[in-house]
């Protein structure tokens, strides 16, 4: 949190207060300006198809303040996890749909040795942009007032790709975006990219085409439901790209009483031994905050452990303890999205625990966790099977994420 608070300090980013507040404070500022952006942000939010980037941006003071308002809790919880995921310094980044740079510049200070450019169609926006890396007296930051098409003509490669909150309005027509605006009368499992779709498949193809070899595409949107998500994973694997269960996210901000999600998807180049994404593993992302464990014992454990669908072994372990007072069993089964840890020996002790699928690697570590402290009074035979080896593979994992 300190670079987060530090940064956010130095590019005038507060901490909103009420809105009665903001709304005073925003007239004695900038007066009618203010007036007409928030009556133009208030339209939208109703439904009409305005646009209020360049009344947003008539001046840097009135987008970080407005910005700040909106995006406070969204910019601080992106940038916490970026920070906390330790990525090794991009050489290139691009930053699609910058704004009035807040993003851009904090990503250049996140990664001062970084070559970072930042782009808008819109120019007052950009303007606003190099205002404010002039101020900050930030050298590696350049910004071009151009939309993706024209600039994937340069033929650059970048390292990292960012684009936060852009993906649902650049992949739309007339504001009906296939993130949002999706078909819930299909079954989850039959969602597929419809013919009318490909153009979208397209500009996708464009980001593949930017990435360098072992480059991040990371897109932070605003993507409420799981249809939107599936969707959204399949054209970007039907565009090149590799969408990675290991680094990908969900970040929740809390706005008073009001808290919403976003997804972080990131994704890679593909490569030719990639396989699709599984429904299975997109459930377990999209819900992985929201699946309270089961934490059983006894005759209730085992009553669990018979009732869930069982569809392979990820790991299995027998404790056979040296005193002779009997033998223990540790599997790890996949259930769908779902994890189940099942603890059991042969004196009548039942323990099931589950777990989302995208936290294997947790998972395991828990498993080597016990075995681990059982060590000096057992003989132990345990193994991650192939299934598992083959699922941690997949995702992108490297066994020395896991202890075996």
């Amino acid at each position: 949190m300190s670079f987060v608070r530090d940064a956010f300090k130095m590019l005038g980013i507060d901490k909103p207060k009420s809105h009665a507040i903001f709304y005073k404070n925003g007239l004695k500022r900038f007066g009618s300006d203010f007036i007409d952006l928030m009556e133009i942000i208030n339209s939208r939010n109703g439904g009409s198809f305005v646009d209020p980037y360049e009344k947003k941006n008539k001046s840097l003071e009135l987008s970080i303040y407005v910005g700040s308002f909106f995006n406070y809790t969204k910019w601080e919880s992106i940038f916490t996890w970026l920070e906390k995921e330790n990525i090794d310094q991009p050489r290139k980044i691009l930053d699609l749909g910058c704004e009035c740079g807040i993003t851009t510049c904090l990503l250049a200070l996140m990664w001062p040795e970084s070559e970072i450019i930042g782009i808008d169609a819109c120019g007052p926006a950009i303007k606003c942009a190099n205002n404010l890396s002039e101020y900050l007296n930030l050298k590696n930051i350049r910004f071009i007032n151009c939309n993706l098409d024209k600039f994937s003509l340069s033929g650059s490669k970048f390292d990292l790709i960012f684009a936060s909150f852009l993906t649902h309005e650049w992949l739309a027509t007339n504001r009906v975006s296939p993130l949002i605006n999706v078909d819930m009368d299909i079954k989850l499992e039959n969602v597929k990219i419809k013919q009318t779709e490909l153009i979208y498949v397209e500009k996708l193809a464009t980001i593949c085409n930017l990435l360098s070899t072992d480059g991040l595409f990371i897109t932070i949107d605003r993507i409420p439901l799981i249809y939107g998500q599936y969707w959204y994973i399949k054209a970007a694997e039907l565009a090149g790209l590799k969408f990675s269960i290991a680094k990908s996210y969900k970040i929740e901000t809390k706005d008073g009483s009001e808290s919403e999600k976003f997804p972080v998807n990131v994704f890679q180049r593909r490569k030719d031994d990639d396989r699709e994404t599984h429904i299975d593993e997109v459930i377990s992302l999209a819900s992985f905050k929201n699946i309270p464990p089961l934490d059983l014992e006894d005759d209730i454990a085992e009553a669990f452990f018979r009732s869930f669908n069982k569809q392979e072994i990820l790991f299995n372990s027998s404790i056979k303890y040296i005193d002779g007072s009997g033998v223990r069993y540790i599997s790890l089964f996949r259930c769908g999205p779902i994890l189940m840890r099942y603890d059991w020996t042969s004196l009548g002790y039942k323990h099931l625990l589950t777990f989302p699928l995208i936290s294997l690697a947790e998972a395991l570590n828990d498993c080597h966790t016990i075995i681990d402290q059982l060590d000096s009074i057992a003989e132990i035979n345990s193994e991650i099977t192939v299934a598992g080896l083959e699922l941690l593979k997949s995702w992108g994992y490297s066994m020395n994420s896991v202890n075996d």
